[in-house]
């Protein structure tokens, strides 16, 4: 069974949401969606259909507003890696 880059992101929200939530009350809340932001770092296979590739582009989107880049490259890649699949540039210099 293939993993899921739409279920990768969501869980990395869940967890980011739960580490926020977490940080209200207690400054030294583990960093526990750390896991998944690096499962998503490490994202190395194109995104398997448009929803996902929406998504990896809001995410690499919502980590470049806040100035962090981690995320970015491997997300924009697996959204540009479904669009080309998807869609190839009919006389496009190799």
């Amino acid at each position: 069974m293939t993993s899921s880059l739409l279920k990768a992101i969501f869980e990395y929200r869940a967890a980011w949401n739960a580490y926020l939530a977490a940080s209200l009350d207690d400054d030294d809340a583990p960093y526990a969606y750390q896991p998944s932001l690096n499962r998503l770092c490490e994202w190395n296979t194109p995104a398997a259909d448009k929803g996902e590739a929406t998504e990896a582009v809001r995410l690499a989107l919502e980590f470049y507003l806040v100035g962090d880049s981690e995320v970015i490259p491997a997300m924009l890649k697996a959204a540009l890696s479904f669009l080309e699949r998807r869609h190839p540039m009919e006389g496009a210099a190799a």
